[in-house]
């Protein structure tokens, strides 16, 4: 290996030794240099150090918020869910926010907005049940007006709000009068059946009178992807239902029999609740319009399913007529769900994963429905 010359006043003993692969500090060659003697780093300068010191500053100071704001919430809503069932407890109520349409409480008698929203389902402890449970006490109760926009639900639930409303009429002796709301379809109108008299907006959707087991079948798609069920039961209809193999006839028979009684069943509660169809010589008739369709409040009048197309002040003072009482005697208040401390900040319980089981428990497990067929589960 051959040394580069020696640079002047340079003696040979003060020259460098080789660099690790050969480089010299003196080559020609200045990528080897580099190699030689990399350029230190530089240090950051002031702008760059104040830039992060402020940056790590306020993601600090706004996780420390946040956090501070999750315990604080917990707390307030722990606190509130204490003080608001102290406070329901001395004003009397337990069904959540009681708002004051009208009157005053000198008044000598109440009539109740009770609200029936969203999709049907039994809840033995929910609003609904707890309303009416709390309505069986209020001795100042002389009516009820339900303001009803549901698209129906559960054969159970529709019948298990309907008997306790029917149960309420008997025990208070008091007239309930029904406001339909945007749609008031399927068990929905089932429910109405309970009211003396039946009002519908001008924009109202009703009807839909029927039955519905909504059934999927994926037998052709498990079939290419060699899925197979291997369900072991007790009898041959045990696995009926499985979505993973056609149905057989026998299948869709028994199937047909539980929609066939649920269909009867709710003929018999239009019966009871529209006095036009109780004659014998009106069944064909209400079977014509019992096929499922849903109608707009002028056809729903025009076919005897609702008795008056109004808005709820006009059936709030149906309600006080057929009462037989004087409005300066009546005070009108309005029952709501108390919404809890999340969704009062826009969030729901109600997580993502809920509804997925939701939707995978609507086809695994077939069940019937007094349903509005636009607002099936799945």
């Amino acid at each position: 290996m051959s040394f580069p010359p020696t640079p002047p006043n340079q003696t040979s003993f003060d020259r460098p030794f080789p660099q690790p692969g050969g480089a010299f500090p003196y080559s020609s060659d200045p990528r080897s240099a580099q190699r030689a003697y990399p350029e230190p780093p530089r240090p950051p300068r002031f702008w760059q150090i104040f830039i992060k010191d402020v940056c790590t500053t306020v993601i600090g100071v706004t996780l420390f918020c946040v956090l501070c704001f999750f315990f604080m919430g917990c707390l307030v809503y722990v606190a509130a869910s204490a003080l608001g069932g102290a406070l329901s407890a001395d004003l009397g109520t337990s069904v959540g926010t009681e708002t004051v349409i009208s009157g005053d409480d000198s008044a000598p008698h109440r009539v109740v907005v009770l609200p029936i929203v969203g999709e049907i389902e039994t809840e033995e402890d929910g609003f609904i049940a707890t309303a009416i449970k709390e309505l069986e006490e209020d001795d100042k109760l002389a009516a009820v007006v339900l303001r009803i926009d549901s698209p129906g639900g559960t054969i159970s639930g529709s019948d298990y709000y309907h008997h306790l409303l029917t149960e309420l009429k008997k025990k208070k002796n008091v007239p309930i009068v029904v406001s339909m709301g945007d749609l008031t379809a399927s068990g929905g109108y089932y429910i109405s059946m309970v009211g003396d008299k039946l009002f519908a907006e001008r924009s109202t959707t009703t009807g839909s009178i029927g039955v519905i087991i909504p059934m999927y079948n994926a037998a052709a798609l498990c079939e290419k992807l060699g899925v197979r069920s291997a369900a072991i039961t007790s009898g041959a209809m045990k696995g009926m239902g499985n979505f993973t193999k056609e149905p057989t006839p026998e299948e869709i028979a028994i199937w047909q029999s539980l929609v066939d009684d649920g269909y009867e069943q709710f003929l018999d509660v239009v019966r009871a609740g529209r006095p036009y169809f109780q004659d014998e010589d009106k069944d064909a008739e209400l079977r014509e319009i019992a096929d499922g369709r849903v109608y707009t409040a002028p056809q729903a009048l025009e076919k005897h399913l609702i008795d008056e197309i109004g808005f709820l002040s006009d059936a709030i003072d149906a309600a006080i007529e057929l009462a037989g009482l004087d409005k300066n005697e009546v005070q009108v208040v309005r029952f709501d769900e108390e919404p809890d401390f999340l969704s009062s900040l826009g969030l729901t319980m109600k997580s993502e994963k809920a509804k997925l089981n939701k939707a995978v428990d609507a086809v695994a497990v077939p069940r019937a429905y007094y349903l509005c067929p636009r607002a099936l589960p799945l």
